[in-house]
Order: structure tokens, then sequence, then C-alpha cells
């Protein structure tokens, strides 16, 4: 049986992919928050649609979901069912003068309660 603590793992591998070169996603989640004046953006991993706020535009709404979807394999790769899980969200926050000063975390949390978080910025 795969262990809890393996979900840091995939904390940390969540986070280097969303802000990461491939995640195709800050730049987006960036521009989203000064054109709504947002303080942060939320993309929950686990349910649809991965960001609730309203408005999302088209670029924001594919790469959120691309990346559940990269998340989803990535728990499946660790041994973790979704339903293992109570919460798995990425925030980012603490936005700057352009799109790569910001702020992101990534929180997982079992069933079992145990949390595992990676921050950066």
């Amino acid at each position: 049986m795969t262990k809890e603590r393996t979900l840091s793992g995939l904390a940390h591998d969540t986070l280097d992919h969303a802000v990461g070169p491939f995640g195709w996603l800050h730049p987006h989640v960036w521009a989203y928050a000064g054109a709504l004046n947002l303080h942060d953006v939320v993309i929950d991993l686990l349910s649809n649609p991965a960001i609730s706020t309203p408005a999302v535009p088209e670029p924001l709404r594919l790469s959120s979901s691309a990346l559940q979807g990269w998340f989803r394999e990535h728990l499946e790769t660790y041994g973790f069912p979704a339903e293992a899980l109570s919460t798995a969200v990425l925030r980012f926050d603490a936005f700057g003068s352009h799109a790569y000063a910001f702020g992101a975390t990534v929180t997982i949390t079992s069933r079992t309660g145990r949390v595992f978080s990676r921050r950066r910025g």
C-alpha cells in the first residue's frame, strides 16, 4: 500500500508543473487576476469547474483543466484514488508587476486529515 506521505511528493511535483514552462498556467492566472483585481486565484484540482470565480477566460479554463488531468494521472501513478483525498487546491497569490512575479501554494488533504503543502514565491 502506498504511504500517505507520498502525497508530499505529489504536492511538490504539482507545484513544479503548474509554475513551470510546461504548465502554461501562471501567465493566464496573472492576466485574469489583474483584469478582475483579484488578490488570489484558487484552482480546485478535484472538482469541476477548476475555477469557480466569474468569467474565466478560455485559455485559463483550458490550462486549469489540463492541470487537473495531469494531477489525476499522477495521483494514480502515486497509487491514490481521488476518493482518498478530501481537498487538493492550487492557490496563486502575491501577484507582482509581471506574469512571473507571484506566489503559489499547493495543498493536498487526505481523508484521514493529513495535510501536505508546498509553497513557492
